[in-house]
């Protein structure tokens, strides 16, 4: 994340005169801001405190844990940073398919061992992602853009329904990617229906929201349903998922495998049971990172600044979500 310093100057160059606009983040301290109309950052006033403060914009994607007098305040539209990551992130996603599609732990294992295989087509017959289906679970802006590699790659996309339909809502968005008028998916499902959609799919993918009806969505139920070879993919809420329920599964076979960048408790604890389920791939919560998601941060924080400057409609507004 880049630091408050270096943010300044982006800040100042987009604001008008006649526009306060600070950059705030952890743990510095913020004075007396009672003129500040707009914050990038986490600094979190009651209303009393900032009466002229109309914005302000979460530079990560994550806003579940803000304070809840942030959410509810009408006076102020918060904003955060969704959409900055779907590049990486969707990459990130079709590299662990691939993973398993061509079977690259073995691989691993065979170098490691400094050995050759006997017989290839048995000991290393592999998949491919041509022709298998891919259940979207959050078609958001990561979720679009995992729709759009994959049907580079020949698959059939299944695609969840949410609160605003196949219509992307006012998202960050790098230009050329994800998929904002819904059109790549070949089949649409509303959560209701995911139960009897699941076992179709060879690759089960989470981009969603944890909300009070979807946390713990893979459980022990939901597991009995994937098929036997399908992989469960999540880099976005570790509370989408029974973790206990998913080790016992891939230890009992009942499914493929899975990738992992997201977990309930971070860091993973070396002893957690995950560790020793096989055939999964843990990822320390990185996904993301590197130069391009950096880099988008700070187009997301211009372009909200661009806007907010101009009283143009606002990207990745919280309210309502």
């Amino acid at each position: 994340m880049a630091n408050h310093g270096e943010l300044v100057p982006l800040i100042r160059e987009g604001a008008p005169p006649n526009v306060e606009l600070i950059g705030a983040f952890p743990p510095e301290e913020v004075p007396d801001k009672s003129g500040i109309d707009g914050c990038i950052g986490y600094w979190f006033p009651t209303e009393e405190e900032a009466p002229r403060l109309r914005w302000i914009h979460c530079p990560n994607a994550g806003f579940d844990d803000l304070p809840a007098h942030v959410l509810r305040s009408k006076q102020w539209t918060l904003t955060h940073g969704g959409g900055t990551g779907a590049v990486p992130i969707a990459e990130w996603t079709l590299a662990s398919m691939l993973f398993f599609a061509h079977r690259f732990r073995t691989i691993l294992q065979y170098e490691s061992e400094r050995t050759w295989h006997k017989n290839r087509a048995v000991e290393l017959s592999g998949s491919v992602l041509h022709g298998a289906t891919a259940g979207i679970i959050g078609y958001g802006a990561i979720g679009r853009q995992v729709a759009r590699l994959c049907k580079a790659f020949g698959m059939e996309v299944h695609a969840s329904l949410g609160s605003t339909g196949k219509t992307q809502r006012p998202t960050y968005r790098t230009e050329g990617t994800g998929d904002p008028d819904g059109i790549l998916p070949d089949f649409w499902f509303g959560m209701e229906e995911f139960l009897d959609v699941l076992p179709r799919w060879d690759y089960v993918i989470l981009y969603a929201r944890v909300t009070s009806g979807n946390e713990n969505l893979i459980c022990a139920e939901s597991l009995r349903r994937f098929k036997r070879s399908a992989v469960l993919i999540n880099a976005s809420r570790g509370a989408l998922i029974d973790e206990n329920a998913l080790s016992a599964a891939l230890k009992e076979g009942l499914l493929g495998g899975a990738a992992l960048d997201v977990f309930k408790t971070e860091p993973l604890p070396a002893d957690d049971p995950l560790r020793d389920a096989p055939n999964l791939l843990l990822s320390p919560h990185c996904s993301p990172e590197g130069h391009w998601y950096q880099g988008e941060i700070r187009a997301s924080m211009k372009e909200g600044i661009r806007r907010f400057a101009a009283g143009e409609q606002l990207l990745n507004v919280v309210n309502g979500e």
